[in-house]
Protein backbone atom coordinates (compact mmCIF):
# COMPACT_ATOMS: atom_id res chain seq x y z
CA UNK A 1 0.00 0.00 0.00
CA UNK A 2 0.96 2.96 -0.85
CA UNK A 3 1.45 6.18 1.12
CA UNK A 4 0.64 9.37 0.40
CA UNK A 5 2.37 12.30 2.04
CA UNK A 6 1.09 15.19 0.48
CA UNK A 7 -1.39 18.06 2.25
CA UNK A 8 -3.33 20.26 0.32
CA UNK A 9 -2.84 23.98 1.29
CA UNK A 10 -5.25 26.63 0.14
CA UNK A 11 -4.98 28.74 -2.36
CA UNK A 12 -4.20 32.14 -2.27
CA UNK A 13 -4.10 34.86 -4.47
CA UNK A 14 -0.82 36.33 -5.52
CA UNK A 15 0.04 39.66 -4.34
CA UNK A 16 -1.59 42.54 -6.28
CA UNK A 17 -3.74 40.16 -8.45
CA UNK A 18 -7.37 40.94 -9.05
CA UNK A 19 -7.13 44.33 -6.57
CA UNK A 20 -6.62 47.86 -7.66
CA UNK A 21 -3.64 50.38 -6.68
CA UNK A 22 -6.10 53.32 -6.75
CA UNK A 23 -6.84 53.04 -2.99
CA UNK A 24 -3.35 52.99 -1.76
CA UNK A 25 -2.47 56.00 -4.09
CA UNK A 26 -5.65 57.83 -2.83
CA UNK A 27 -4.33 57.10 0.68
CA UNK A 28 -1.03 58.23 0.14
CA UNK A 29 -1.95 61.41 -1.59
CA UNK A 30 -4.81 62.26 1.68
CA UNK A 31 -1.02 61.42 3.78
CA UNK A 32 1.17 63.64 2.16
CA UNK A 33 -1.72 66.61 1.75
CA UNK A 34 -2.76 66.14 5.56
CA UNK A 35 1.23 66.61 6.67
CA UNK A 36 1.75 69.49 3.82
CA UNK A 37 -1.23 70.96 5.85
CA UNK A 38 0.31 70.10 9.20
CA UNK A 39 3.43 71.37 8.48
CA UNK A 40 1.80 74.65 7.39
CA UNK A 41 -0.19 75.08 10.47
CA UNK A 42 2.95 74.50 12.37
CA UNK A 43 4.70 77.07 10.68
CA UNK A 44 1.82 79.51 11.03
CA UNK A 45 0.90 78.87 14.77
CA UNK A 46 4.68 79.46 14.88
CA UNK A 47 4.72 82.69 13.21
CA UNK A 48 1.30 83.67 15.47
CA UNK A 49 3.26 82.92 18.65
CA UNK A 50 5.99 84.84 17.80
CA UNK A 51 3.81 87.86 17.34
CA UNK A 52 1.95 87.36 20.42
CA UNK A 53 4.96 87.58 22.23
CA UNK A 54 6.24 90.39 20.77
CA UNK A 55 2.95 92.24 21.85
CA UNK A 56 3.04 90.34 25.30
CA UNK A 57 6.24 92.37 25.40
CA UNK A 58 5.15 95.86 24.08
CA UNK A 59 2.09 95.44 26.26
CA UNK A 60 4.46 94.69 29.19
CA UNK A 61 6.76 97.78 28.35
CA UNK A 62 4.02 100.02 27.76
CA UNK A 63 2.26 98.90 31.35
CA UNK A 64 5.50 99.88 32.80
CA UNK A 65 5.36 103.40 31.53
CA UNK A 66 1.92 103.68 32.35
CA UNK A 67 2.54 102.83 35.54
CA UNK A 68 5.59 105.52 35.72
CA UNK A 69 3.14 107.91 34.15
CA UNK A 70 0.88 107.27 37.17
CA UNK A 71 3.48 107.59 39.53
CA UNK A 72 4.75 110.96 38.29
CA UNK A 73 0.81 112.38 37.37
CA UNK A 74 0.28 111.30 41.31
CA UNK A 75 3.79 113.05 42.40
CA UNK A 76 2.70 116.27 40.42
CA UNK A 77 -0.72 116.28 41.82
CA UNK A 78 0.47 116.29 45.33
CA UNK A 79 2.64 119.13 44.49
CA UNK A 80 0.04 120.81 43.03
CA UNK A 81 -1.78 119.98 46.19
CA UNK A 82 1.13 121.66 48.42
CA UNK A 83 1.29 124.50 46.26
CA UNK A 84 -2.09 125.44 46.12
CA UNK A 85 -2.47 125.16 50.19
CA UNK A 86 0.55 127.46 50.12
CA UNK A 87 -1.20 129.85 48.04
CA UNK A 88 -4.09 129.64 50.01
CA UNK A 89 -2.05 130.47 53.31
CA UNK A 90 -0.74 133.63 51.58
CA UNK A 91 -4.00 134.98 50.59
CA UNK A 92 -4.91 134.01 53.57
CA UNK A 93 -2.36 136.42 55.09
CA UNK A 94 -3.05 139.88 55.51
CA UNK A 95 -0.91 142.39 53.72
CA UNK A 96 1.84 143.80 56.16
CA UNK A 97 1.31 147.14 55.55
CA UNK A 98 -0.88 150.01 57.33
CA UNK A 99 -2.54 152.52 55.58
CA UNK A 100 -3.40 155.78 57.13
CA UNK A 101 -4.19 159.18 56.41
CA UNK A 102 -2.60 162.84 57.12
CA UNK A 103 -3.65 166.04 56.39
CA UNK A 104 -1.79 167.57 53.45
CA UNK A 105 -1.13 171.71 52.91
CA UNK A 106 -4.29 173.43 52.55
CA UNK A 107 -5.90 172.93 49.21
CA UNK A 108 -4.37 169.49 48.70
CA UNK A 109 -6.39 167.01 50.22
CA UNK A 110 -5.40 164.61 52.03
CA UNK A 111 -1.92 162.65 51.76
CA UNK A 112 -2.08 158.60 52.11
CA UNK A 113 0.74 157.15 53.81
CA UNK A 114 1.46 153.43 53.24
CA UNK A 115 3.93 151.61 55.62
CA UNK A 116 5.35 148.59 54.75
CA UNK A 117 6.34 145.94 58.02
CA UNK A 118 8.31 143.34 56.26
CA UNK A 119 11.50 142.83 56.14
CA UNK A 120 11.56 142.49 52.50
CA UNK A 121 10.96 145.03 49.84
CA UNK A 122 7.55 145.29 47.90
CA UNK A 123 5.85 146.68 45.05
CA UNK A 124 2.11 147.54 45.76
CA UNK A 125 -0.79 148.35 43.68
CA UNK A 126 -3.10 151.12 44.85
CA UNK A 127 -6.54 151.58 43.41
CA UNK A 128 -8.22 154.55 43.93
CA UNK A 129 -11.71 155.74 43.67
CA UNK A 130 -13.94 158.73 44.41
CA UNK A 131 -17.46 157.39 43.50
CA UNK A 132 -19.58 160.25 43.04
CA UNK A 133 -17.71 161.22 40.78
CA UNK A 134 -16.92 157.89 38.88
CA UNK A 135 -12.84 158.91 38.93
CA UNK A 136 -10.42 156.45 39.46
CA UNK A 137 -6.67 155.82 38.54
CA UNK A 138 -3.92 153.12 39.63
CA UNK A 139 -0.96 153.65 40.81
CA UNK A 140 2.10 151.12 41.84
CA UNK A 141 4.41 151.93 44.20
CA UNK A 142 7.83 150.45 45.56
CA UNK A 143 8.60 150.38 49.31
CA UNK A 144 11.94 149.44 50.57
CA UNK A 145 11.46 147.21 53.78
CA UNK A 146 10.09 148.59 56.64
CA UNK A 147 9.71 151.84 54.76
CA UNK A 148 6.96 154.19 53.97
CA UNK A 149 5.42 155.55 50.99
CA UNK A 150 2.76 158.29 50.55
CA UNK A 151 0.33 159.00 47.64
CA UNK A 152 -1.22 162.77 47.20
CA UNK A 153 -1.32 165.36 45.41
CA UNK A 154 2.49 164.92 43.94
CA UNK A 155 1.47 161.58 42.37
CA UNK A 156 -1.57 163.46 40.37
CA UNK A 157 -4.41 162.40 43.55
CA UNK A 158 -5.81 164.43 45.99
CA UNK A 159 -7.28 162.18 48.03
CA UNK A 160 -11.00 163.77 49.74
CA UNK A 161 -13.40 162.02 52.20
CA UNK A 162 -15.16 159.50 51.14
CA UNK A 163 -12.31 158.00 48.57
CA UNK A 164 -11.80 153.88 48.76
CA UNK A 165 -8.46 153.24 48.42
CA UNK A 166 -7.39 149.49 47.32
CA UNK A 167 -4.30 148.43 48.24
CA UNK A 168 -2.97 145.02 46.70
CA UNK A 169 0.72 142.91 46.57
CA UNK A 170 1.26 139.48 45.21
CA UNK A 171 -1.34 136.79 46.74
CA UNK A 172 -2.14 138.80 50.08
CA UNK A 173 -5.48 139.39 51.32
CA UNK A 174 -5.80 143.67 50.08
CA UNK A 175 -6.13 146.15 52.28
CA UNK A 176 -9.53 148.37 52.03
CA UNK A 177 -10.44 151.41 52.57
CA UNK A 178 -12.44 154.46 53.15
CA UNK A 179 -10.97 158.13 53.59
CA UNK A 180 -12.28 159.47 56.64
Amino acid sequence: MAVDDTSVLPVLAAPGAGSSKTPLIVASVVAAASLAAAGWFFLQTNELQSQLDGATLRASAAEGSASRARAELKKAQATIADKDAELAKLQEMPLPVDVTFRAGRPGTGFIAQIDNHSGDAMVVDVEIERAWTNESTSVQIDIGPRGMSEIGAGNGWAFASGDTLKVKSGTFRPVTLRVP
